[in-house]
């Protein structure tokens, strides 16, 4: 869809109470594009409250909703373009404190916002995190530098395991793709 002669898009942004969601969601706005945001303000993220604390752009549609809820992801999906997907359990004293909750988080919710782009034939960019390159000794950091990661028994890196693990997902269903 062209407006002013220029190309806009709908696009659905997983998670837009984080800071990096919220400035992607007003410089998307800013360029014109339709946005619908997915988030479920966890309280837990949010603070007691459950809201995104001033963050959330009155402009895009919002829906509330788990990211690892295939029904509520494919319902955001409807009509969209192409996703941002940023939604994740973050923060060390969070992570620390819920490992299985933010592990499951993170790769089950990137797993099924995955799965229905790939049933709907929509582009998605998954937002990772520089964790993923672990104790990596150069500077800077490269994608094909190998990655030396701590003990499993330190839950400080099941946040790194669980997001490198996010980009291989990523990578398999693209490359699943472009074979069917």
């Amino acid at each position: 869809m062209k407006e002013n002669g220029i190309m806009t898009r709908k696009i659905l942004v997983t998670v837009v109470a984080g800071s990096v969601g919220s400035h992607l969601v007003d410089a998307l706005l800013e360029r014109g594009h339709a946005v619908r945001v997915l988030d479920n303000l966890d309280p837990q993220v949010h603070g007691k409250s459950g809201r995104p604390n001033g963050n959330l752009n009155l402009a895009a549609e919002f829906l509330r909703g788990d990211m690892r809820d295939l029904v509520v992801v494919q319902r955001a999906l409807e009509g969209m373009e192409a996703v941002f997907h940023l939604a994740a359990a973050v923060g060390v004293k969070y992570v620390l404190e819920n490992p299985l909750r933010s592990l499951l988080t993170n790769i089950r919710g990137t797993e099924v916002v995955l799965e229905a782009c790939a049933q709907h034939r929509r582009r998605v960019l998954v937002f990772s995190s520089s964790e993923v390159y672990g104790k990596g000794a150069a500077v800077p950091f490269a994608e094909g530098d190998d990655r030396v990661m701590g003990p499993t028994d330190k839950l400080r890196w099941s946040y790194a395991c669980g997001k490198a693990v996010d980009e291989c997902m990523a990578q398999a269903y693209w490359q699943q793709q472009q074979l069917g």
